[in-house]
């Protein structure tokens, strides 16, 4: 009788796990289609991050968090998802706030680079380097370039960070954390 009650929990408890996963699904697509516009975008975008968030430190709801933070400022999240990834990798910072970090510097520019400046300085600096070397970089399309050039080019002060972030044990976590959330849903 013992075991016939503990195997009904256990069985109550995923059901109920279940239900939260495809719960946090449904929630995740609808943030997206509002700001794609669409269902099938939302699927495609949820489906890309699902993917990510199962081979990389980041779990799915901090990567719709921040591709839902670059897209609402404007920014390209295909583009630059990867470098704010290694960003929060490289500097230890959460995926959401490396995101509006980067967000708000791009969207505003230079003058609106204080958080990057403070929390991210080792990327600012790379992006008044890269900008500086482009031209004017109070001039926003030159900062843009910069900034997407310090988020997206090998040589980038962050490039690698999600990796060696993903090798720590913090890292695992995550992925047995997305494995289970995969199998929930």
């Amino acid at each position: 009788a013992a075991t016939a009650v503990a195997a009904a929990a256990i069985g109550t408890k995923l059901a109920i796990s279940a239900i939260e996963a495809s719960a946090s699904m449904e929630t995740f697509e609808a943030r997206l289609s509002v700001l794609l516009g669409s269902t099938e975008k939302a699927k495609v975008r949820l489906g890309e991050l699902f993917e990510i968030g199962s081979t990389t430190p980041f779990e799915l709801g901090a990567l719709v968090e921040a591709d839902t933070i670059l897209t609402s400022f404007g920014v390209n999240a295909g583009q630059m998802r990867g470098g704010v990834m290694d960003l929060a990798g490289a500097m230890g910072g959460e995926l959401p706030e490396a995101a509006m970090a980067v967000a708000k510097a791009y969207s505003a520019g230079a003058g609106a680079a204080d958080i990057l400046k403070e929390s991210y300085a080792l990327l600012y600096m790379d992006i008044k380097k890269r900008a500086a070397e482009m031209g004017d970089s109070s001039d926003i399309n030159i900062w843009r370039a910069a900034m997407t050039e310090a988020l997206t080019a090998v040589d980038s002060k962050v490039a690698g960070g999600t990796k060696k972030l993903a090798g720590t044990f913090k890292g695992a976590l995550s992925n047995l954390s997305d494995q289970w959330f995969k199998f929930k849903k």
